[in-house]
């Protein structure tokens, strides 16, 4: 029980962090905000007492109680609840790498990271850099234009070191087109983000990286850990059960159910939108993936109608979509998407993104 607790911790900065964005739009009179409080009070609720932290539960269900008047200092009470358990986990703070010469791209990571509970060492070099990875860092954030050298040259040599080959790398990098992108990912990176970046989009998807590390080797392979806290016993308490992938690509669909059939998901894959939308009303799936451009029903209209049916409607969706069409993110949002990838993508940050969502469901 001791992983499972220690798993449920390293998980908590979502939930934290939505707490925080929803408290502010309460306080600013909006009511979307208390919603969304509602919400993620609920499956905190649920998860709580599930993974031995009863006075999660207890604080949750009384934000779900609260009159309006009273549910923004229950709302603080709940998320200082979040922040002592998650700065308590066992496992300390992770070590986040930077290697970028921009000092203030470098100020701007070091606070978004450090403000999530992670300790930030920073390097402008390669050279840097690469006396910094004796320290052993968790996750190291890659540039590709540093002023001695190319950092894609020393993502190779991370990957060819014994010491540093299972190390998770994320490149950062303003090279944000298709053969960078691809390059990278097929020279071991874990995930690819583009200059300008979101921050608050950041440390989510870092959390995540570390979380499937913490669970999963690079190739996918589940770690040997302790009863009863391997990958099934995990995703069976987070109430996961399948993934349906919507994916017309053999090759694309090949990639992605070998990566999320070894971290303990069952993959329903279906090759064109119809057979998707039969396939989920017989079994609605924990997550649902749907590729934007398929046969017989596009991505799109498979997302409207999953929101027109009630056992469909809260399913978590993730929209895989191709390189450049920022257009396909913004329709997919609008239509109730909660997050995507685009292709050329990388399996270990997919993964991520789907366990962050099972926990968040």
């Amino acid at each position: 029980m001791t992983e499972l607790r220690e798993f449920y911790l390293a998980s908590l900065s979502p939930q934290i962090e939505a707490l925080e964005a929803a408290l502010a739009f309460l306080e600013e009179g909006n009511a979307e905000g208390r919603d969304s409080i509602k919400r993620v009070a609920h499956q905190l609720k649920g998860s709580g007492a599930s993974y031995g932290f009863p006075e999660v539960t207890a604080f949750a269900q009384e934000a779900l109680n609260a009159p309006g008047r009273d549910l923004p200092s229950v709302t603080r009470r709940l998320i200082d609840l979040l922040v002592e358990l998650s700065a308590g986990a066992s496992g300390g703070a992770s070590t986040i790498l930077v290697i970028d010469d921009d000092r203030v791209i470098q100020l701007l990571l070091q606070k978004t990271l450090e403000a999530s509970g992670h300790k930030v060492v920073t390097a402008s070099t390669m050279e840097g850099g690469r006396e910094l990875l004796s320290s052993e860092p968790d996750l190291v954030l890659l540039d590709l234009f540093l002023p001695d050298g190319d950092g894609r040259q020393l993502l190779s040599d991370i990957r060819r070191d014994p010491a540093t080959a299972q190390l998770m790398v994320v490149v950062l990098s303003g090279a944000d087109n298709d053969l960078a992108r691809t390059e990278c990912l097929a020279l071991g990176a874990d995930a690819f983000l583009a200059k300008p970046f979101e921050p608050d989009s950041l440390s989510p998807l870092i959390d995540s990286l570390l979380q499937v590390d913490a669970t999963a080797d690079r190739h996918g392979v589940t770690a040997a850990v302790p009863a009863p806290a391997d990958p099934d016993d995990l995703i069976e308490e987070s109430g996961a059960q399948s993934v349906l992938l919507a994916e017309d690509d053999d090759l694309v669909a090949a990639l992605i159910v070998d990566r999320l059939s070894r971290d303990g998901f069952e993959l329903v894959r279906c090759s064109d939108g119809e057979a998707a939308l039969d396939a989920a009303k017989q079994n609605p799936p924990a997550v649902a993936i749907l590729d934007v451009k398929m046969p017989k029903m596009d991505g799109f209209e498979l997302l409207g109608r999953f929101k027109e049916i009630p056992a469909l409607a809260d399913t978590p969706v993730i929209v895989l979509t191709a390189m450049g069409s920022e257009h396909d993110v913004v329709r997919g949002f609008e239509l109730g998407a909660d997050d995507y990838v685009v292709k050329p993508f990388s399996p270990t940050e997919l993964a991520a993104r789907v366990q962050r969502l099972v926990l968040e469901s």
